[in-house]
């Protein structure tokens, strides 16, 4: 593939979407950016764009200067009124219209300017297609449908690129259909969140205000449902609470690496909170009900999507020192 054509910088914070995708990113970076299944964009320090697809490993498609990348960080950082420089060396922004999260480091926190860009998901899938596309089975297709409409609290732990938040968009739906009348609120420092509801509002966490902040006003707009998109800071005591206190069917994700370790990282995180918290765990168990672990695969025989529900498990309590976890489904194969 050729390198990418030269880029012109914009600065104008009133430039459109549309026209600084085309004038900014140049015509490899844009084919790119709107080709199906990438998800990822990654520019190195030696200079290498490696592109990465779903169900495909990282993949390198060319070369992109640092004086072109160096400029494509300062565009994106005036069209969103941002400064990225010496003192300023880094850059995480979003591009809502074209579904795009930017994380852009220069030097002298790396040897040479890089990016990443992660293209948020552009549509909401059924649990139909998870299942025809053998990342669960039907039987976790419908424990999912039944504890959502039952209104459980559930959280989904996995690692990067494992379909947390994409997972988490489909189980929305189902809310809007079977829990039409439900208010949904969701809080996010990154714009992921698609829902399909009707009463829905969606709190941003970004600046000063954090995804605690966007938890505590949620709780005066009188939520019937309360998503949180990624739960890695102080915010999970806070969240616990609203679960435990008029809440039921509230959803969040979480990065961990089993099923019984997204409670423990959840544990770790509640213990952060500035606020003193006895009990952490009795906490945990008290407000999640249903445990969703997803994982990112690598055996594409087995799971040609890339990416499976390995593991759901029901909470049953917090006795002798451990989690009571009972294991519902397993994944395919």
């Amino acid at each position: 593939m050729t390198a990418p054509t030269p880029i012109r910088t914009v600065t104008s914070a009133a430039a459109s979407s549309k026209d600084f995708v085309l004038s900014v990113f140049g015509a490899v970076l844009r084919e790119l950016i709107v080709k199906p299944g990438v998800e990822d964009i990654a520019r190195n320090p030696d200079g290498r764009l490696w592109v990465k697809e779903c169900s495909c490993d990282w993949e390198c498609v060319g070369t992109m200067s640092d004086i072109d990348t160096h400029t494509l960080m300062q565009s994106i950082a005036g069209l969103r009124g941002q400064v990225v420089n010496e003192k300023n060396p880094v850059l995480e922004t979003e591009l809502p219209e074209q579904g795009l999260r930017f994380e852009g480091l220069r030097p002298p926190v790396t040897s040479a300017p890089i990016f990443c860009i992660r293209r948020t998901p552009t549509r909401v899938f059924t649990l139909v297609e998870y299942v025809a596309d053998k990342i669960m089975t039907a039987q976790q297709a419908e424990f999912l449908e039944k504890a959502v409409g039952e209104r459980q609290n559930l959280i989904i732990g996995g690692g990067t690129g494992s379909g947390k938040t994409t997972l988490l968009n489909t189980l929305l739906s189902i809310i809007a259909s079977r829990c039409p009348m439900d208010r949904v609120i969701t809080i996010e420092d990154t714009l992921e969140i698609r829902s399909c509801s009707d009463n829905f509002t969606n709190l941003h966490a970004k600046g000063e205000f954090t995804i605690l902040d966007c938890l505590k006003w949620s709780l005066r707009i009188r939520p019937d449902r309360i998503i949180t998109g990624e739960v890695r800071d102080k915010e999970a005591n806070a969240m616990l609470k609203s679960w435990n206190t008029g809440h039921p069917g509230s959803l969040a994700t979480i990065h961990a690496s089993s099923a019984a370790k997204t409670l423990t990282r959840l544990e770790n995180l509640v213990r952060e909170s500035s606020v003193s918290v006895r009990n952490a765990k009795i906490l945990i168990a008290e407000a999640v009900q249903v445990v969703v672990f997803m994982s990112a695969e690598r055996n594409l025989d087995v799971y040609p999507a890339g990416r499976s529900v390995r593991e759901i498990a029901r909470v049953l309590g917090y006795s002798r020192g451990k989690y009571q976890l009972a294991e519902v489904l397993m994944a395919v194969g």
